[in-house]
């Protein structure tokens, strides 16, 4: 009896000896995971569902993150800087036709002045050649770029396109667009006030699907002694030409107005 009592306490105590063990492994692992998630870049973790963002210090990159513009490989946009490379080269006369881009980022681009993609338009009304077009197809793959400001009140920025592109006739599509100003006056030329506006571009006749501008602010003017010849503000676009649709887009609003001072808001 004795020998069995002792056989039993030995067992318990084996199997007390084998649970604290267990236990001192699952804690071992425990630790080691939460060691390892403590070291995962915030990045990484972003792809999971939270998106990551760029603010931009108005700086202008030298290339894309990555991409040849091809369909099956497009231009990588990551940063305000490389966005601003984008509006740098369109408005040195690239004009990637035929050529993708996609946005991988939220971007911010805080508040600074912006250049519009594409700034100058006019001579396209007068048959010429001196302008900026951007013929390519952008995807904003859902993300927001926001605080685009164009000018302000006291300093209104003089030109004859204004929006994040001044003017495309390539496709802008699956981007929205958050806290938008523009304070500008339109360009005096040959005798004549051109100045198109809107949140997305000046004038577009690419087309514009699944945008959505909230939080827009646009304040026209027209230069003194001048004929309006060409003055249109939209929330999303000033001019929409060839018969382009806005599809699935929020602010669908094309608004001509008279060569006075007007303010739209939304």
């Amino acid at each position: 009896m004795l020998c069995k009592l002792l056989a039993v306490k030995e067992k318990r105590r084996t199997g007390d000896e084998w649970l604290m063990k267990t236990k001192k492994k699952f804690l071992t692992i425990l630790l080691v995971v939460c060691l390892v998630m403590a070291m995962i870049p915030m990045t990484v973790l972003a792809a999971d569902g939270v998106k990551d963002s760029d603010t931009w210090d108005g700086s202008v990159a030298t290339a894309f993150a990555g991409g040849t513009g091809a369909e099956e490989d497009p231009y990588q946009i990551s940063s305000g800087a490389e966005l601003a490379y984008l509006a740098s080269t369109v408005n040195s006369g690239e004009s990637y036709e035929d050529k993708y881009f996609v946005l991988t980022k939220d971007i911010n681009l805080n508040g600074l002045s912006w250049t519009p993609i594409a700034n100058s338009f006019s001579d396209v009304l007068f048959g010429g050649t001196d302008y900026s077009m951007f013929s390519g197809k952008f995807d904003g793959k859902g993300h927001t770029i926001s605080n685009l400001t164009i000018g302000t009140e006291s300093t209104p920025a003089e030109g004859d396109v204004f929006g994040l592109f001044g003017a495309a006739d390539g496709k802008i599509s699956n981007l929205n667009l958050n806290h938008v100003s523009i304070n500008g006056v339109a360009k005096k030329v040959s005798g004549y006030a051109i100045g198109l506006a809107g949140g997305f571009a000046g004038s577009a006749s690419g087309g514009i699907e699944n945008c959505h501008v909230t939080e827009l602010s646009i304040n026209m003017t027209t230069p003194e002694n001048g004929n309006a010849a060409a003055y249109w503000i939209g929330g999303l676009v000033g001019l929409l030409t060839e018969h382009r649709e806005l599809k699935n887009a929020v602010y669908p609003v094309i608004l001509m107005k008279p060569p006075v001072k007007v303010q739209l808001v939304a």
